[in-house]
């Protein structure tokens, strides 16, 4: 559908601007890259990076649904659908309604139409040829998404985002929920002409001569410790280490991608923090936990949990009735169940520059 109104256009010479919302964008995309030399740019509106290949299911907020990803174009329901939200409440499921008017959000329940399933399960088959044509990126902070997100996952080395360093994507932000168009339409219908001409705000490269923050030396110097591997978790052994001693446990933020390398125990920052404690007297311990993208706290918290303080603390090394969890960043809403309910053992929760607030969206 998108390609026949591509085409009913013509070579007029006007400018050709795609704008793809949520959803939307696997239609845009995949039409633009049909008739590459007809579309000047691809706006992504508060929406993912869709790739050839994945299905549009793969972003969906539902883990049922996403477990029913196909791994081909072979047989798709037919006739089955995804039914709208049926209240005003059941729409923060699918993203932010931040700044949407009562009126507007009533409109929305009244007119959403179901959604045909074999659109969100059929894989977006792409060519390539869309890759050169300039893209931007309008992000709605209100949703959970900003330009210092997206710079901070580049710098972090996310394969996923490289390319969107290079000067041909652009960035806008809008201070509101997933739905623009209702809650900020003149604002959005600003962006979007500025997004047309090419405006827009670029990310920064990384200096290939400086190493990223999350990389650079430890500001104090500290005795190196004993460092052991166990699993997906590093001990730190302080020095004549006889009777048990009392356990810190690092927990880093994020997210951090699945492929960065090197992964966060092996980051100068928490190996410093972890080579402090040991020097103090106490097993220093540092996890690499799945906080990946913003859908992995539970997992994360999981593996925090058991696969980190159970097996340090069953360590014949550590007092296991005097334990710390020491949070950073990102990793802050993983400290919430002990907070909730602190176990007997645990004495102590610090946090650096923590979230400690549900992130928005």
């Amino acid at each position: 559908d998108v390609v026949a109104v591509i085409d009913s256009l013509g070579t007029t010479g006007q400018k050709l601007v795609l704008v793809g919302h949520d959803y939307g964008i696997h239609p845009a995309l995949g039409a633009a890259d049909r008739r590459a030399a007809r579309v000047d740019r691809v706006v992504y509106l508060d929406s993912g990076m869709p790739r050839d290949g994945v299905p549009a299911v793969a972003a969906v907020p539902d883990q049922s649904l996403r477990g029913r990803a196909a791994g081909g174009d072979g047989d798709l329901p037919s006739g089955e659908v995804l039914p709208p939200p049926a209240t005003r409440e059941e729409w923060r499921r699918w993203g932010s309604t931040e700044g949407v008017p009562g009126p507007a959000l009533e409109r929305l329940t009244d007119l959403a139409a179901p959604q045909p399933m074999a659109t969100l399960l059929q894989p977006l088959r792409l060519t390539g040829a869309v890759d050169p044509v300039p893209a931007t990126g309008i992000l709605c902070t209100g949703n959970g998404a900003s330009i210092e997100m997206v710079q901070m996952r580049v710098d972090r080395g996310d394969a996923a985002l490289r390319e969107v360093a290079e000067a041909r994507v652009a960035f806008f932000e809008l201070p509101t929920g997933h739905w623009p168009m209702l809650s900020m339409p003149a604002e959005l219908a600003d962006v979007l002409l500025r997004a047309a001409a090419g405006e827009g705000h670029r990310l920064a490269l990384a200096d290939a001569s400086q190493p990223p923050a999350h990389l650079r030396p430890f500001p104090l110097d500290v005795p190196e410790a004993p460092r052991e591997r166990h699993g997906n978790v590093d001990l730190y052994l302080p020095a004549g280490a006889e009777a048990p001693r009392p356990v810190v446990l690092f927990v880093h933020g994020g997210p951090v991608p699945a492929d960065a390398r090197p992964t966060p125990r092996d980051w100068p920052t928490l190996r410093g923090y972890a080579h402090c404690a040991a020097a103090g007297g106490a097993v220093a311990a540092v996890v690499d936990h799945r906080l990946h993208t913003l859908d992995d706290y539970e997992r994360a918290a999981a593996d925090v949990a058991a696969a980190a303080m159970e097996r340090v603390r069953a360590d014949p090394r550590v007092d296991a009735d005097r334990a710390a969890l020491w949070f950073f960043s990102a990793g802050g809403p993983i400290a919430a169940p002990w907070l909730d309910a602190p176990p007997p053992w645990l004495r102590c929760l610090a946090a650096t520059y923590p979230v400690f607030g549900p992130l928005p969206g």
